[in-house]
């Protein structure tokens, strides 16, 4: 069942400011328009991404040169299948609530492509 393959990370919010476009202009003009090099915590890209954590996973259990990329590869598969698995849900909370062409209004058209009534070489609306 894809309920059960369900995994989140705690809920922690990453420290990525600014975030809006006005906090963003403040900033700039604190700083003369120059990027920000120092930060107090984490860099705000892994803060977000959290890249440290993915490279933390990483153990080969041999001195086999390809053991890290069979690792990584796996690893990014498994991302994957989450990935996969996100999309079925949000599809399936969107059909459930009739809201599936609020999400891609362009393709409840009836020219688009994907539905069959577009000829070959023409593209849908949207």
């Amino acid at each position: 069942m894809v309920d059960q393959t369900e995994r989140r990370a705690p809920n922690r919010p990453a420290t990525v400011r600014p975030v809006t476009p006005k906090q963003r202009a403040a900033q700039a003009a604190r700083t003369g328009g120059e990027p920000t090099l120092e930060f107090a915590d984490m860099v705000p890209y892994d803060a977000y991404v959290q890249a440290s954590a993915l490279h933390k996973m990483q153990h080969p259990l041999s001195s086999d040169p390809g053991e890290m990329s069979f690792l990584m590869v796996s690893q990014i598969m498994e991302l994957y299948f989450g990935l996969t698995c996100h999309e079925l849900r949000e599809t399936q909370r969107l059909v459930r609530a009739d809201q599936i062409w609020a999400r891609w209004p362009h393709c409840a058209e009836p020219s688009c492509t994907w539905r069959g009534s577009t000829p070959p070489g023409r593209a849908c609306a949207g």
